[in-house]
């Protein structure tokens, strides 16, 4: 019974992510940098999050950035 409960709920998960998905909604919580927020309209729409600048840094200074090791890490803490 527990095997047979515990695959309906994976299905009906899966269903529901993807309906999400279909009517253009993000399936999930938002991405890190975002939010999730309801607009006039009770729909749930992303928005970027007073973090998202912090967050877009550091990825272009991991992409950029050829020093690696504590140097690199130093300066991510000095940044805050």
């Amino acid at each position: 019974m527990a095997r047979n409960y515990s695959q309906n709920l994976g299905e009906e998960t899966r269903k529901g992510m993807l309906q999400k998905a279909r009517c253009g909604l993000y399936p999930s919580f938002a991405p890190l940098g975002y939010r999730n927020v309801e607009d006039s309209t009770r729909t749930r729409v992303i928005v970027p999050d007073s973090d998202g600048p912090t967050i877009a840094r550091l990825f272009q200074e991991y992409a950029m950035v050829r020093t690696r090791g504590r140097r690199s890490q130093r300066k991510r803490v000095r940044r805050g």
